[in-house]
């Protein structure tokens, strides 16, 4: 028995999906210095160059943490932690999917916030663990929107990451995600679009609610040319 007690144990090994954006590197380096005695693999899967360096290598995480991640994370490592799989969501329950703050904003919400919940094979499904909201100034625009919901993201996060080390989480909330469709990339893009016999009305709220200045998402497309839309800086 004594040699077994002397076996030293590998470190338990973390997995954290997050995108390649400021605050993903902030979680992840704020997550990994609070608790250092464990194994922690930043893991960043944005384009098929990535997904494909990812597939090639073996994966035996003990916990999965996604954070602002627009990877969907395989099934099978879902299996394999075995209900250690996390995510924050950076949004409500009642906008899962991809790009929800531009989506609530559309529909004219004054709560921006992020909820977690664990894994399951399909997304923004699993069981809520805990939300935090919070009303934003809807005259700050999407982009203020969407930087609350990170860092209440952020928030939610350091809040429940030492019940999630420690495997004693439990939920803290008894809401359910929207049941209805969910937000995807496909149908924010067919929002971005601006048609021509559309009203000034509709046109200036999804200006206002997809308007992205760090990609210029907005456009119109007339007679085989595309027009991307770019404000007048004079007027802002």
């Amino acid at each position: 028995m004594l040699a077994l007690h002397n076996q030293q144990r590998a470190p338990v090994l973390i997995y954290f999906f997050t995108s390649r954006s400021n605050a993903g590197s902030q979680a992840f380096l704020q997550s990994s210095a609070a608790f250092p005695g464990f194994d922690w693999r930043l893991i960043q899967v944005e384009n098929e160059s990535d997904r494909m360096a990812f597939d090639e290598l073996r994966h035996t995480p003990d916990i999965l943490i996604s954070f602002l991640n627009p990877f969907v994370i395989p099934n099978s490592l879902l299996k394999n932690a075995g209900g250690r799989a996390f995510n924050v969501h950076p949004a409500l329950p009642e906008y899962p999917g991809r790009d929800p703050q531009h989506f609530a904003f559309y529909d004219g919400a004054t709560l921006t916030g992020a909820t977690l919940h664990r894994m399951d094979p399909s997304v923004d499904s699993g069981e809520i663990i805990d939300i935090i909201q919070t009303r934003a100034d809807r005259e700050r625009g999407v982009m203020h929107f969407i930087e609350e919901s990170e860092r209440l993201s952020l928030e939610l996060l350091s809040k429940n990451l030492p019940a999630i080390i420690d495997d004693t989480i439990i939920p803290l909330e008894s809401r359910e995600w929207f049941t209805g469709a969910k937000t995807t990339r496909k149908r924010f893009l067919e929002m971005c679009r601006i048609d021509p016999y559309m009203d000034r009305i509709e046109i200036e709220k999804r200006i206002e609610s997809f308007f992205n200045p760090n990609h210029r998402s907005i456009y119109i497309d007339l007679h085989g040319y595309r027009f991307v839309y770019q404000p007048d800086e004079r007027s802002g």
